[in-house]
């Protein structure tokens, strides 16, 4: 039996209540990606929209283009930086495959310099260490080939109340010294650490720095453009022909 306009629009607004509640309770980002889930009847993830939008773009140039996963994508790092022309490229679980697969559309915007942190959800995905070190190589690889300017952050730790933190962390510390290794023989790369800044006395995530273990709060994002801003400013000066 079909249901009626007025039952349909009441099970429709009892949806957008609990999503409501969702995003107060749990975070807006996954109620959002649950309602676009309901809504597209679908399983479409965010970072999937965020793929085919940045195919929709009309810009045909960017000085400084921020590349990564959810932690990059979380920032509005133009507002914060002061950039006009940086664009962020950062898309949610994306790994260091996903960067490799779009990495002609990074290109195409001719930017001046691209900063890069991304692996975290290589770990979690149980990608080997050396294929992430080599996809990133092979991602620098066409930046240097494009006469780009790259700069790698590190991935960082997680905090404490991350499931499994200590472990996840001597895997972070791992791949951390794979990229590492990898880029000691590319002197045209370099290398920002802010994990010094951001790990407390045990090697974890500090506590006031993320709001769910791995995520960064406003604090963590304060030592993160403290360590960039400085080359970002100075990209975002220059102009390509």
């Amino acid at each position: 039996m079909s249901q009626s306009p007025k039952i349909f629009r009441r099970s429709a607004a009892l949806i957008f209540v609990v999503i409501v509640v969702l995003a107060a309770s749990a975070g807006g980002a996954a109620a959002y990606r649950a309602y676009v889930a309901w809504r597209n009847g679908s399983a479409m993830s965010y970072g999937e929209l965020r793929r085919e939008l940045f195919g929709m773009t009309r810009l045909r140039h960017a000085s400084v283009v921020m590349v990564g996963d959810s932690l990059t994508a979380m920032a509005p790092w133009s507002e914060m930086t002061g950039c006009v022309r940086l664009i962020n490229r950062g898309v949610e679980s994306d790994s260091s495959r996903g960067v490799l697969a779009r990495i002609d559309g990074i290109i195409a915007l001719r930017p001046n310099a691209v900063f890069l942190m991304i692996g975290a959800n290589d770990i979690r995905l149980g990608i080997a260490d050396t294929e992430t070190a080599a996809n990133i190589v092979a991602v620098l690889d066409r930046l240097s080939e494009a006469g780009i300017h790259a700069y790698v952050v590190p991935v960082l730790p997680v905090a404490r109340a991350f499931p499994s933190a200590a472990d996840f962390n001597r895997n972070v510390d791992k791949l951390n010294a794979a990229i590492g290794a990898a880029l000691a023989a590319r002197p045209g790369v370099t290398v920002i650490d802010v994990g010094p800044e951001v790990r407390d006395a045990r090697g974890f995530l500090k506590d006031e720095f993320s709001f769910d273990g791995i995520h960064l709060r406003a604090a963590g994002y304060a030592v993160w453009l403290a360590a960039i801003e400085p080359q970002v400013k100075r990209y975002c000066r220059r102009q390509r022909d």
